[in-house]
C-alpha cells in the first residue's frame, strides 16, 4: 500500500473515532434510557418549558417564563450570554410568579414516574374522558398535554395519560396538590427584587419630612435636609427591610376600601428606592396596621402589619419600616468618628503634644516607626478609634454656640486604607466633652470626658510598649560550646 493512500485511510479512520467519540457522547447510557422509559413525559426536562396551563375545576392559570429585562450597563458587544428568565403568572391575573414553587412544578412534572401502563382502559373508567384537570407543557419544538383520571382505590397513585394517546399511567398522586394551587399561591410574595449592592438612593418620607440617603462607594450619606454621613447601623438595617420584603398576603377587590383606610397620605410614610439600571424607582407607601393583626404586648421595635401599596396593588405587610420611617434626619447622622474598620486600616499616623507617631501594618505586624510592637498595643487604640461614638452630633455654629473649641486639635490622627484616607481631629475638653471632627463632614461629633480618656489612655500605652526582639535574632540562645 502507498505511503500517501495509507496516511489518508489514517485520516479517514481519526475522523470516524472523533465523530463516533462525540456523538455518542451527547447520548444517554443504557441505564439513562431505561430511567427515561419510566418517566411520562420523557425526555422533557424542566428548562425546556417555556409556558405551563393547568386548567382545573373551570379555572385557568397559566405560567410564561419571560425574559428578564437587562440593565442598560450589562449590554456588552460580542456574543450576547443566554438572557436570563423569570416566570410571570400571567392567568387568571397578572404579576411576577414564584420561581421556586413553579420549578418545583416543573420538577414534579417532568420526573413523574409510570408506576405501571396500560393500553385496554376504557378512558371513562379511568376518569379520562373528562379529566380532573389538563397540563399543558408548551417549548420550543411543541407542546404537551397531560391530563388527570380518576384516583386509584386503596392507594397514593392516579391515572394519566398524555393527550391524544391511548395508553393510560398509574402514577404517584404526590403532584396534584401542586396543580391545585389558588392562583394567588403562584404569586411571588418578594415585594423587592434588586440585591442591597444596587440600591444607589433611598428616599424616605413621613408627613413633612423627607429624607435622602445616597450611596458613596461602600457607605452610604445623608443627601438631604443636610450633607453628612450616615449612620452605618441604621443604614444596614433600613436595607435588610427593604430586601426583605415580602407580602403576608395579596389584598382582593372585596378588602380594597379597608385596605385603602391610611394609604391615600400614607399614615405611616413613603419609601423609594433607586436601583442600579432600573428606570423606575420601587415605591411603598406604607397605611396603617391591620387591626388584631399583632398581639397588643409587642414591643415598638417588632416588626406589625400594614396594609401597603407596592407597585400599585395593595398587600398586607408585616415589617419594621414604619419605625425606620419615623427617625428624624438627626437620628441618621453617624456618631462614629471614623468610617474605617480597624482590619480596613494599614496605617495610622499620630499628632500631639508627644510629638509624631507613625503605626504601619507590615505583613501581619504592627510597626512603631522601625520598632515591631505587640499586636494588642496597635489594636487597641485602632478599636478606641473606631468604636468611638459620639454623644451628639452638631453643626459647626452649634458646637460654637455652646463654647466647645474649635481651633487648633490637641490631637490629629491620619487613617490610611487602600481606598483612601481620613483625617480626625480631637479637641480641648469644655466642661467635661470634648469636640471632634472626621475632615470632609460638615459636622462636629460630641464625646464624652470618659471616650476621650480612652482614646488617649491606649494612645499612651501604644508610646509606652516595649518593642518586641527582631525575629531574625531567634530566641537569643547561646551558640557558644
Amino acid at each position: 500500500m502507498k505511503p500517501k493512500t495509507l496516511l489518508v485511510l489514517t485520516v479517514v479512520v481519526a475522523l470516524c473515532a472523533a465523530f463516533i467519540f462525540f456523538f455518542e457522547k451527547e447520548l444517554p447510557s443504557t441505564d439513562e434510557r431505561a430511567e427515561m422509559e419510566k418517566m411520562v413525559l420523557a425526555p422533557l426536562k424542566d428548562d425546556e418549558v417555556e409556558a405551563v396551563e393547568i386548567a382545573w375545576e373551570g379555572q385557568i392559570v397559566r405560567l410564561e417564563r419571560h425574559e428578564k429585562p437587562k440593565a442598560a450597563e450589562e449590554e456588552s458587544e460580542g456574543e450576547a450570554p443566554k438572557p436570563e428568565t423569570e416566570w410571570h403568572l400571567v392567568k387568571p391575573i397578572e404579576a411576577r410568579a414564584d420561581k421556586t414553587t413553579v420549578e418545583s412544578l416543573l420538577r414534579s412534572l417532568t420526573g413523574l414516574k409510570k408506576e405501571r401502563s396500560v393500553t385496554d382502559v376504557d378512558r371513562a373508567d379511568a376518569g379520562l374522558d373528562e379529566p380532573r384537570a389538563r397540563v399543558s407543557l408548551r417549548t420550543e419544538s411543541g407542546e404537551k398535554v397531560l391530563e388527570i383520571g380518576s384516583e386509584v382505590p386503596g392507594t397514593s397513585d392516579m391515572l394519566v395519560a398524555l393527550g391524544g394517546a391511548s395508553e393510560v399511567h398509574q402514577v404517584a398522586k404526590t403532584v396534584w396538590s401542586d396543580l391545585t394551587r389558588e392562583p394567588s399561591d403562584w404569586r411571588d410574595k418578594r415585594l423587592f427584587q434588586a440585591a442591597r449592592s444596587e440600591v444607589e438612593r433611598l428616599t424616605l418620607r413621613r408627613g413633612e419630612e423627607r429624607l435622602l440617603l445616597g450611596r458613596r462607594g461602600e457607605d452610604f450619606w445623608i443627601e438631604s435636609p443636610t450633607v453628612d454621613r450616615a449612620d452605618k447601623d441604621l443604614v444596614n438595617s433600613l436595607l435588610n427591610e427593604v430586601t426583605g420584603l415580602t407580602a403576608e398576603a395579596f389584598v382582593d377587590e372585596a378588602q380594597e376600601p379597608q385596605a385603602a383606610v391610611g394609604l391615600t397620605d400614607a399614615e405611616s410614610g413613603v419609601l423609594e428606592v433607586v436601583v442600579r439600571g432600573e428606570e423606575e424607582p420601587f415605591r411603598l407607601e406604607l397605611g396603617s396596621t391591620l387591626p388584631g393583626a399583632d398581639p397588643e404586648t409587642a414591643s415598638e421595635e417588632a416588626p406589625r402589619t400594614y396594609y401597603a401599596r407596592v407597585g400599585g396593588e395593595l398587600v398586607e405587610l408585616k415589617t419594621r419600616l414604619a419605625a425606620e420611617l419615623a427617625r428624624t434626619p438627626a437620628e441618621w447622622r453617624s456618631r462614629s468618628w471614623t468610617s474605617y474598620q480597624v482590619y480596613q486600616i494599614d496605617e495610622a499616623r499620630f499628632e500631639d503634644s508627644e510629638g509624631e507617631l507613625v503605626l504601619r501594618r507590615v505583613e501581619g505586624d504592627w510597626l512603631r516607626g522601625e520598632d515591631r510592637v505587640p499586636y494588642n498595643a496597635a489594636s487597641d487604640v485602632l478599636y478606641a478609634l473606631a468604636d468611638a461614638k459620639a454623644e451628639e452630633v452638631l453643626d459647626a455654629a452649634a458646637a460654637a454656640e455652646r463654647g466647645f473649641p474649635l481651633g487648633e486639635p490637641e490631637l490629629r490622627v491620619v487613617l490610611t486604607a487602600k481606598d483612601g484616607a481620613e483625617t480626625l481631629e480631637l479637641f480641648a475638653l469644655h466642661e467635661g466633652y470634648a469636640a471632634a471632627r472626621s475632615v470632609g463632614r460638615d459636622a462636629v461629633l460630641v464625646f464624652s470626658a470618659e471616650r476621650v480618656d480612652e482614646v488617649l489612655s491606649k494612645l499612651a500605652e501604644l508610646r509606652q510598649a516595649e518593642p518586641l526582639p527582631d525575629e531574625a535574632e531567634g530566641d537569643g540562645g547561646d551558640d557558644t560550646e
